[in-house]
């Protein structure tokens, strides 16, 4: 009933709904929540982003689940509430799986780095609203060290400057690894 609230007219409703899901700690109408997220309302992905931890199981679950389908959804429910936590795990499933998956993959990582560099550097709470600036600012500097050792297990071009943007993005001129990165590309010129 609370998942077919999800999708009714009415946006409270819709907000009620999924505050309710998060707090039944449900893992299978979470599961069901993220196969559904292509049709979820941005006010419901809001709601859902401001408790991430609360589908840390059903995200990994669905990141590894034998169905192509619920493994893309978990990455588009990553992108679509800011997930960040997951970043890691997402990373970490980018590494092992080719095709749609990292494809798909590849575009939330970019989306989640471009947002992420827009609210370290405009302190806007509605962009990544789960997260605090602080926490959001964490993320920035660890995040671009995750994304380097995935640099090492991508072929494709295109791949590898979807991460080197990333990478950019978050990184500060003095981390080590935009210096490595900046370094290597000079030597390959």
């Amino acid at each position: 009933v609370l998942n077919s609230a999800l999708h009714g007219d009415h946006s409270e409703i819709r907000r009620m709904a999924a505050s309710a899901i998060i707090r039944r700690r449900s893992q299978l109408s979470i599961v069901d929540v993220i196969r559904a997220v292509e049709s979820l309302s941005d006010d419901v992905c809001d709601v859902f982003s401001r408790s991430p931890e609360r589908f840390t199981p059903a995200v990994n679950e669905s990141l590894t689940s034998a169905h192509e389908e619920t493994r893309l959804a978990a990455i588009e429910f990553i992108r679509r509430t800011g997930n960040l936590p997951r970043f890691p795990s997402l990373l970490e499933r980018l590494q092992k799986v080719e095709g749609p998956f990292r494809d798909r993959a590849l575009d939330a990582i970019r989306d989640l780095a471009r947002q992420l560099a827009r609210r370290v550097m405009t302190d806007d709470p509605s962009i990544l609203p789960g997260l605090d600036f602080d926490t959001a600012k964490a993320h920035q500097e660890m995040l671009p060290g995750l994304l380097d050792k995935t640099l090492d297990v991508l072929e494709e071009d295109g791949h590898r400057e979807l991460i080197v943007e990333s990478i950019l993005l978050l990184g500060s001129i003095d981390s080590d690894v935009v210096r490595n990165l900046l370094e290597l590309r000079d030597e390959k010129t």
